[in-house]
């Protein structure tokens, strides 16, 4: 079934009677006049048409297994303007509720409220002697009311907007949905076949735009996105604004040759972007304990494409209030019975990690299905599990080059995704991957030999705030800013292409696990730009957080064990001449592994640098890190130990910047956490080897100023003022990498806290202070080196130290 509305399916009268009169003259024609006369009614008055009453549309049942192609909970308003010299408007006002109940069955592009669609100045239709173009200026659908959408039992659905839908094809368009919009999956499915798979489903609505045409979709109060059961892939809180260009060449091999003759293409209106919108207010989406999801969004999804000689650029916007996502339930049983159980699951979701990432153009037609099907079998099979958590929303932008000629960028194509306040709980499940920010990825145009190119963000996402609250469960791996990726072949662009920033946030463990924590976000700059045969340097991506809060007052956090899943540990991932997005990948899990990563308060960077770019790729203000309570950091065994870094991750040439770190282990009120790991100051920064070395700088994480304050519990390792440079003896002709520290300042509080051997000094440029603030300070067995000030008002036995070459010892 084709095109089913709640409410009625509406057409502007000139239209339903020019194409009437056109079937006399082209018989080809008639078929579609008469399904116009079948399904839709005409409407002739611009003033707005005026209904009352609910709508409600329930398919499937307990044997039914219907088919559901472009379904609207409320009505549907087609408006192309033919037959009319000037521009039409049309509006459509129900008051009232409208719901979708799915049972069984499948369905493709189901919009819960009600839908728009304006065909502006975009063509002529020709019929003989007679011709007409298309005129719709405006169309607009209000539902006074609420909408909702279920998708329950063994019902399939792809493309489900809880909210309504409004596309511009020139002209504009506007679909609103004054109250409430909820979106309820309560499925089963199964371990083979598809039945109970929930592909791309939005809380909010749908916003197009086209050939210049402007469409907005606008929630007017809250969105609850309730996940109670089956398996779902890409679940959104918010709602979806894409806006598309095409060239003419390209759309009219599109066209039927039966109607070739009857449909003369406006140029110029196919040179022309558009505006998309997408509105939502405050979202609650929860995640219940007996559902299988990847990559679950808190905000909404951006996405514009077009080529770099649109006369009119394409832009994307989706806004979110507030978010609330829960994950789980309070007293819910571990998802994996042993650790036998686990490693079969880790098993599987590596396998099809491995699979999609096999897919190409070649291979899709023969291995997409299979692929797909290995993953929701994975999924399937363990409910409970989450894989891909973001609070934000996504942003994608790409500008191609025009079909043919040189170059000659006249706009680029921008989407953002901005979201409120974000707040996650984790109360129980297997969650692999939390993000509080967003995901921001673009592709300029080619740099070639064009000096002078659009100056734009293509895509960015912002959060305003993130907190994370971790109460139990298990999580592998949290990142509290955002993802940038900007990626293409030569991409110049001349400003950040990715962006993705989140203002403050906040990481609690208050219990449960969480295997790796990393306080900000993660760019990758994949451009490789160059103009005349010349590598430039250059800034695409870039992931900002103004303050990170980690705190941990009960609860386990270890490292980050990415090799059980996906990435590269055995050998050094950096030896190409050009590293692609899967060696990024690889070297950020060669660098996190062999560091023994629990904790990193910074960002991580990958990829190209500019050095008149200061703050580098990923950049965070301040990063301030508390455990205490009693929390316990790794474990006892060489093999599970996890450190404590206070800057930031850079690879593969790429800079990774923090201002200010402040970490405090324990307090004078409690016996303490216990820290099974080396507490750094500084970051990581992983060396590299590249046969090409013009494209790529030394990998450098640099952090301002440092304080550690050592107040209580028990720290089973070295502490470093500095930061680390981790490389490998194969890799004997490498680049310089560099972990700096400006200044740093350390400071034990307590006798018999510290159970290491080294206090080190050592990646301090500065000045770099030791404090010892008890009375009595026994130091047997340790090594205090690289300070160049040791103070204390106490008695300290058994101190041995270097001061470097103007150290100062302070003692009473």
């Amino acid at each position: 079934m084709v095109g089913l509305a709640g409410g009625t399916n509406f057409i502007d009268k000139s239209t339903q009677d020019l194409l009437s009169l056109a079937a006399l003259l082209k018989p080809a024609i008639k078929p579609i006049s008469e399904i116009i006369k079948k399904q839709f009614t005409a409407v002739k008055s611009e003033e707005a048409l005026l209904l009352e009453n609910d709508t409600a549309i329930t398919v499937g049942g307990t044997s039914a297994n219907p088919l559901i192609l472009s379904s609207v909970g409320g009505d549907r308003l087609v408006n192309l303007g033919l037959a009319s010299s000037e521009g039409v408007k049309r509006t459509v006002i129900r008051k009232g509720n409208s719901s979708i109940v799915m049972n069984s069955g499948n369905s493709l592009l189901m919009t819960g409220g009600s839908s728009a669609i304006n065909v502006g100045d975009i063509a002529k239709a020709k019929a003989g002697f007679f011709q007409a173009s298309l005129s719709a200026e405006l169309t607009s659908v209000n539902l006074d009311g609420n909408s909702s959408v279920s998708l329950l039992g063994s019902s399939s659905s792809i493309g489900t907007m809880a909210g309504g839908s409004a596309i511009a094809l020139g002209g504009s368009a506007a679909s609103t949905v004054t109250g409430q919009t909820k979106l309820l999956v309560n499925t089963i499915t199964k371990a083979e076949g598809f039945e109970g798979v929930t592909v791309g489903a939005m809380g909010g609505g749908l916003a197009v735009s086209a050939f210049g045409g402007i469409g907005t979709s606008e929630i007017g109060k809250d969105t609850l996105v309730d996940v109670k059961s089956g398996v779902n892939l890409a679940v959104f809180g918010g709602g979806l604004a894409a806006s598309v260009q095409f060239p003419k060449e390209n759309v009219e091999g599109l066209i039927p040759d039966s109607y070739k003759d009857n449909i003369e293409l406006n140029k110029d209106a196919f040179q022309k972007g558009g505006t998309a919108t997408a509105t939502s207010q405050n979202i609650q989406l929860n995640l219940a304990k007996n559902t299988s999801n990847a990559l679950v969004f808190g905000g909404g999804f951006a996405a514009a494409y077009q080529y770099d000689d649109a006369t009119e650029p394409t832009s994307a916007t989706a806004k979110t209030g507030n978010v609330n996502i829960l994950i789980g339930e309070e007293g819910a049983e571990p998802v994996f019975p042993s650790n036998g159980d686990k490693a079969k699951y880790l098993k599987g979701l590596k396998e099809s990690i491995t699979s999609l990432q096999a897919l190409n153009k070649d291979n899709f037609k023969d291995k997409a299905e299979a692929t797909a099907q290995h993953l929701i079998t994975t999924l399937a099979s363990e409910p409970g599990v989450n894989v891909g958590v973001l609070g934000g929303g996504m942003a994608l932008a790409w500008s191609r080059n025009k079909v043919s000629g040189e170059s000659t960028a006249v706009s680029a194509p921008n989407a953002t995704a901005t979201t409120g306040d974000v707040t996650i709980d984790v109360l129980s499940g297997y969650t692999v991957g939390i993000f509080g920010g967003g995901f921001a990825a673009a592709s300029g145009d080619a740099a070639g030999s064009v000096a002078e190119k659009p100056k734009a963000e293509l895509a960015k996402t912002e959060v305003r705030t993130l907190t994370v609250n971790f109460k139990g469960g298990e999580t592998i791996g949290a990142m509290g800013g955002g993802i940038a990726v900007a990626t293409g072949s030569g991409d110049m662009n001349f400003g950040t292409s990715a962006v993705a920033n989140v203002g403050t946030v906040n990481l609690n463990v208050q219990g449960g696990s969480v295997d790796g924590i990393i306080g900000g976000g993660y760019s990758v700059d994949d451009t490789n730009p160059v103009v005349n045969n010349q590598p430039q340097a250059t800034k695409n991506a870039s992931s900002i957080v103004d303050t990170i809060n980690i705190t941990a007052t009960s609860g386990k956090v270890g490292r980050l064990a990415f090799d059980v899943a996906f990435g590269n540990n055995q050998m050094p991932p950096f030896e190409k001449t050009q590293p692609g997005f899967r060696d990024y990948l690889d070297s950020m899990t060669y660098a996190m592994i062999n560091g023994q990563a629990g904790i990193i308060g910074g960002g991580i960077a990958s990829g190209l640098r500019n050095e008149a770019e200061p703050q580098g790729g990923s950049h965070v203000n301040t990063v301030n890190i508390t455990i205490a309570g009693n929390t316990v950091v790794g474990a006892d065994d060489d093999n599970y130990r996890a450190n404590i870094y206070g800057g930031g991750l850079a690879t593969e040439g790429a800079l990774s910047t923090v201002g200010t770190v402040n970490i405090q282990i324990g307090d004078n009120s409690s016996e303490g956490p216990v820290i099974n790991g080396d507490i750094y100051g500084g970051g990581i920064a992983l060396d590299g080897m590249y046969r090409n070395a013009p494209y790529y700088n030394n990998a450098q994480s640099k952090v301002g100023s440092v304080n550690i304050v050592i107040a209580s519990g028990t720290v089973n390792g070295d502490i470093y003022a500095g930061g680390r440079v981790i490389s490998s003896e194969k890799d004997t002709n490498r680049n310089e990498a560099s972990s700096i520290v400006e200044t740093s300042h350390v400071t034990l509080l307590k006798d018999g806290v510290f159970k290491g051997k080294n206090i080190d000094a050592a990646g301090v440029v500065g000045d770099a202070i030791l404090t010892l603030g008890a009375e009595e300070f026994d130091l047997s067995n340790v090594t205090v080196k690289g300070f160049n000030k040791v103070e204390t008002s106490g008695h300290v036995d058994n101190l041995t130290f270097d001061l470097g070459v103007s150290g100062i010892l302070c003692l009473p």
